[in-house]
C-alpha cells in the first residue's frame, strides 16, 4: 500500500468520522493502569434512555447491536506470531469487568431539587419515611442500594468537576494573550470555592439524614446504619483527593500566576483541609498525611481500597457463559469424534474380514502370518495411528470451515434486582484471530496509520484482531431501579507476554560531539505497539455501519508500559 504521507487526500472523511457521531454510541479511553497492564474502558450507550431525538435512525426498538474491534500490530522484536501466542494465551492476558455506568448526576439532582426520582439522596429519604417497612430485608436492601449509589454518583460528579477545573486552570496559565490571562486566571481560581461549598453541601445533607434516623436505624436496620456512615466516609476521602489535586494545580503553575493570588488561594484552601482534618476527627475517618509510618499508610490504603469495592459492587454485572454456545462450541469435537469412530470402526471391519476364519486356531495363525496377513497387521496399526489424527484434523477444519463464524466466547450480561432475580441485559461475544496478510485488513486501518506516519519502513510485523459485538435489550435495562445511560466494559490487557525477549531498556551509544568530539549517551531502547480501534453498529439493514477509528502508539520497554501516544 502507498504512503499517505503529506497529502492533504489522505484525511478521507470516508473512514475519519467525526468523534461528535461516535459519542452517540461509544465512547472510549485508554490508559496505563499499572507498569504491565493497559486498561480500555467503553461506555455503551443506553438509547432508550435517551431523549428520541438524540437517537439514530436505523436501530432497533427491541435490541441493537454494536462493534468494537482492536487491532494491535507486534513489531517482529516481540516474537509474537500464530505459533507462539495461541488463542488461549491471548484471553488469558484479557481481565475484563462489565458494570453499569454510575448515574450522571449534578448538584441540584444530587439534592433532589431537580428530577428527585433520580436523587439518591431523596430515595434514601423515602426509605427512612417508612418507619413500619425498615424491619423488611427487602427495604434495607432498597436503603443499601441507595447509599452505594449516592457514594459513585457524587464521587464521579466530584472528581469530574475538580479534573475539569484544573484544566482550566492549567488553559488559563499557558494563554498567549497577556491581558486577558490575568483576568481568566482570577475566573479560574474563583470558580473553585462554590464548587467545594457545593459538593460539601451535598455530604452535609447526607450526614443530617443519617443523624436524623440514626436512633431508628440502631433499632430496626443497624445493617443500613453502617452502609449510610460507610457511603460518607468513602466520599470525605474522594473531598480529600480533590482537594489535594487542587492544591497540587496551583503549586505546579504557582510560578506563572502573580504571587499575591498565589497567597490568597492558597490561604482559602488550606481552611478547607483543616476543616477535612476537623471532620476526619469527628467522625472518626482515617487520616493520612507525609509524617504517618508505613503501617499508617499501609491500613489508610487499604480501607480505602476496601470502601471502593464495597461501593462500586452495585454496579458491576454478572457475564454467564450462554447455554446454546456451549453446545456449539463441542459441535467441532463431537463431529471430529465421529469421524474418527467411523474410521476406527471400518478398518476394524476390514481386518476381522481379512483375518483367516479356521477352525484350527495354530493354522488360521500361520496363515495370518504370511505375507498378506503381516499387511492387514501394519493396516490395523496404522488405522489407530490414524485415528487421532483425524480427529483434530476435522476438528481444526471444521473450526476453520463451517463453524469458522462461531465465536471464542458468547455470554449473557446479568444483573440481578433486590430479590436476587437475574434479569438478561444482553450478550457479549468475542473472536481474536491474526490477520494473515495485508488485503484482510480493513483499508481504513491501514490508510489511518499511513494518514499518521506511523506505518513502518519494514516489514514482519504480526497483526491481532479481537473483535467483539455487544447486543443490548432495552425492555431489560428499564428495570434497572437507578438511572444510567451506558453500559461500561472495562479490559485490561497485561503486556508481560509481550516483553519478555526485549532488550534492556537503556542502550550505550557512541555518537558525536561538538565540545569533546565523542561521547556516550544512554539512549532508551523502545518498542511501538500500534492499537487501532473501530467502532460499528448494526444498521436497519442488518449490516455493520462504521462510526469512527482511534489510534493510539503504545510504548514499551523490557521494564513494561512506557506511555501512550494518542493519535
Amino acid at each position: 500500500m502507498e504512503s499517505l504521507e503529506g497529502s492533504e487526500e489522505a484525511e478521507d472523511q470516508s473512514f475519519l468520522l467525526a468523534s461528535e457521531t461516535k459519542k452517540k454510541y461509544v465512547k472510549s479511553s485508554v490508559n496505563i493502569h499499572d507498569r504491565n497492564q493497559l486498561e480500555t474502558a467503553f461506555d455503551y450507550k443506553i438509547f432508550d434512555s435517551l431523549p428520541k431525538k438524540s437517537r439514530k435512525q436505523g436501530f432497533f426498538r427491541s435490541k441493537y447491536k454494536l462493534q468494537v474491534e482492536v487491532y494491535l500490530f507486534f513489531p517482529p522484536g516481540m516474537g509474537i506470531s500464530p505459533h507462539t501466542y495461541h488463542k488461549q494465551q491471548f484471553y488469558e492476558d484479557l481481565n475484563p469487568y462489565i458494570r453499569l455506568k454510575e448515574p450522571r448526576l449534578g448538584y441540584k439532582e444530587l439534592l433532589g431539587l431537580k428530577k428527585p426520582k433520580q436523587s439518591p439522596l431523596q430515595r434514601m429519604r423515602i426509605v427512612l419515611e417508612q418507619h413500619d417497612k425498615l424491619h423488611l430485608r427487602e427495604q434495607q436492601l432498597a436503603g443499601v442500594e441507595c447509599s452505594r449509589i449516592f457514594a459513585c454518583s457524587f464521587s464521579a460528579y466530584f472528581l469530574k468537576r475538580i479534573q475539569r477545573r484544573c484544566k482550566k486552570l492549567e488553559k488559563a496559565v499557558n494563554h498567549s494573550d497577556s491581558k486577558n490571562r490575568l483576568a481568566k486566571i482570577d475566573l479560574s481560581l474563583s470558580a473553585w470555592e462554590p464548587q467545594l461549598r457545593e459538593s460539601l453541601h451535598v455530604l452535609k445533607e447526607w450526614y443530617q439524614l443519617y443523624c436524623s434516623s440514626k436512633k431508628m436505624l440502631q433499632k430496626h436496620a443497624p445493617e443500613l446504619q453502617k452502609e449510610m456512615l460507610y457511603a460518607l466516609e468513602y466520599c470525605h476521602y474522594r473531598f480529600r483527593e480533590g482537594l489535594a489535586k487542587l492544591i497540587h494545580t496551583l503549586n505546579d503553575s504557582e510560578k506563572m500566576i502573580p504571587e499575591n493570588l498565589v497567597l490568597r488561594f492558597r490561604k482559602n484552601l488550606m481552611v478547607w483541609l483543616r476543616l477535612q482534618r476537623l471532620y476526619a476527627h469527628t467522625l472518626s475517618f482515617k487520616w493520612i498525611n507525609e509524617q504517618a509510618d508505613e503501617a499508617g499508610r499501609e491500613g489508610y490504603f487499604s480501607r480505602l481500597n476496601s470502601l471502593k469495592k464495597r461501593m462500586w459492587q452495585t454496579l458491576y454485572l454478572e457475564v454467564k457463559p450462554r447455554r446454546s454456545f456451549l453446545i456449539r462450541k463441542q459441535l467441532a469435537y463431537m463431529l471430529a469424534a465421529g469421524f474418527a469412530a467411523i474410521w476406527a470402526l471400518l478398518a476394524d471391519l476390514w481386518i476381522r474380514f481379512k483375518l483367516p476364519a479356521n477352525s484350527s486356531v495354530g493354522k488360521g495363525v500361520n496363515d495370518f502370518l504370511e505375507l498378506s496377513g503381516l499387511l492387514v497387521i501394519i493396516a490395523f496399526v496404522l488405522a489407530y495411528v490414524m485415528k487421532d489424527r483425524i480427529k483434530e484434523t476435522a476438528r481444526s477444519r471444521l473450526n476453520k470451515g463451517i463453524l469458522g463464524k462461531n465465536p471464542d466466547y458468547s455470554e449473557q450480561i446479568l444483573w440481578k434486582d433486590l430479590q436476587s432475580k437475574a434479569h438478561n441485559l444482553g450478550t457479549i461475544q468475542e473472536w481474536m484471530s491474526f490477520i494473515s496478510s495485508e488485503k484482510s485488513l480493513p483499508h481504513e486501518v491501514e490508510q489511518i496509520r499511513a494518514v499518521h506516519g506511523k506505518k513502518r519502513l519494514f516489514s514482519g510485523e504480526q497483526v491481532v484482531c479481537y473483535r467483539k459485538t455487544i447486543e443490548l435489550k432495552p425492555k431489560s435495562l428499564k428495570k434497572i431501579p437507578f438511572s444510567t445511560l451506558s453500559l461500561r466494559d472495562i479490559i485490561r490487557i497485561n503486556v508481560k507476554r509481550y516483553i519478555t525477549r526485549l532488550g534492556d531498556p537503556v542502550s550505550s551509544y557512541l555518537c558525536l560531539s561538538e565540545k569533546h568530539g565523542s561521547v556516550v549517551l544512554p539512549m532508551p531502547k523502545s518498542y511501538y505497539l500500534d492499537m487501532v480501534l473501530r467502532y460499528s453498529y448494526l444498521s436497519s439493514w442488518r449490516k455493520y455501519e462504521g462510526l469512527a477509528l482511534d489510534f493510539n502508539r503504545l510504548v514499551l520497554n523490557k521494564d513494561g508500559l512506557v506511555r501512550i501516544e494518542r493519535l
